[in-house]
């Protein structure tokens, strides 16, 4: 998809076409934002406007050769590393030569660089040098997600700081993308996804049916409704996910018990289990089982965990919860 797809990234475009406009453009540009919200295509169309050689007032052309070799990935003056495989100590060095020569096209050279919160430290500090030294006509575009960068590099650098979309935003352009999806699976996919519209949006192609199987069983609280094929099959199969799934809906029935907001991993139609479940079990309770779904996360990278029983146990501890909150309600 075009930049011009994704919403929240507009303003973030504008400012990089007014940078460029502006004939004051840095000579390093570093993106950061949590994986998911759109960086490489922001940064890609970056690159074939600095490149293109009869750019529009808001982006490249589309159509000029330099357009088309940038398509194509083959433009002389262009350069991606850390796409696929970590930067290495020898791509450094290739760039290094790379951004010494004459640009073959008579205008800028381009350099992308994804992961860069990755880098060892001889990559981090090599490249810190090739920063610190601009080159006439090259412009380096550093992409990081949320993590560790060498502070020294980060302050040579324009900082493109790229938030996860506001919640109605992503909401909405996720509803335009899947319309025939239920409001709530895309507020599911959303939840997990930490709010990035583009890691929501592969949930969503993937298949969320065992998710809702496992939330519907743990808002019955009998483990008999965790014998489903499907529970079963997903419990072996992704194991960590569902134990991940679990400390999630915990954690949603946690807020709604301490803060009364609203949970996103249910419908409204299932609204009336989770007052029940709230009402019926203790906080310190709810909270002493999150601890045991933890422990069971750690668990599981144990060699000859048996997963079966593992989760068996949980969800026994579980349906003796709820019933005991349910018993506890019955005598109030």
């Amino acid at each position: 998809m075009n930049v011009v797809d994704y919403p929240w990234l507009s303003l973030h475009w504008q400012r990089l076409v007014q940078l460029t406009e502006s004939q004051k453009l840095p000579h390093a540009f570093l993106f950061i934002g949590s994986q998911g919200i759109g960086k490489k295509t922001l940064v890609q169309a970056f690159e074939a406007l600095l490149l293109c050689q009869q750019p529009t007032l808001q982006s490249a052309c589309g159509e000029c050769r330099s357009c088309y070799l940038q398509q194509q990935g083959l433009h002389p003056d262009s350069r991606r590393y850390g796409e696929q495989d970590p930067i290495s100590i020898d791509d450094i060095r290739e760039l290094k030569s790379f951004i010494e020569e004459t640009p073959h096209q008579n205008g800028k050279k381009v350099v992308c660089l994804f992961g860069v919160d990755k880098l060892q430290t001889a990559q981090a500090n090599a490249l810190l040098k090739m920063v610190e030294e601009p080159q006439d006509k090259t412009v380096l575009l550093l992409v990081a997600n949320k993590g560790t960068i060498l502070p020294t590099l980060k302050s040579r650098c324009f900082i493109i700081n790229i938030p996860i979309p506001a919640s109605q935003v992503a909401l909405a352009w996720l509803v335009q993308q899947h319309p025939q999806v239920a409001i709530s699976q895309i507020n599911m996919s959303l939840y997990f996804a930490t709010g990035a519209p583009l890691q929501a949006r592969a949930l969503l192609a993937a298949n969320l049916n065992e998710y809702e199987a496992m939330i519907s069983a743990l808002l019955t609280g009998n483990v008999a409704a965790f014998d489903s094929a499907q529970i079963q099959e997903f419990i072996l199969s992704k194991p960590l996910a569902a134990l991940y799934l679990m400390y999630y809906f915990l954690a949603d029935l946690l807020k709604v018990v301490l803060k009364g907001e609203p949970g996103y991993l249910y419908n409204d139609d299932q609204s009336q289990q989770i007052a029940k479940l709230k009402m019926c079990i203790p906080t310190p309770r709810i909270v002493e089982f999150i601890d045991n779904v933890n422990e069971s996360i750690k668990s599981l990278a144990l060699p000859g965990v048996n997963k079966s029983l593992l989760f068996e146990s949980l969800f026994c501890q579980w349906q003796l919860l709820c019933q005991q909150g349910i018993k506890h309600e019955s005598r109030t």
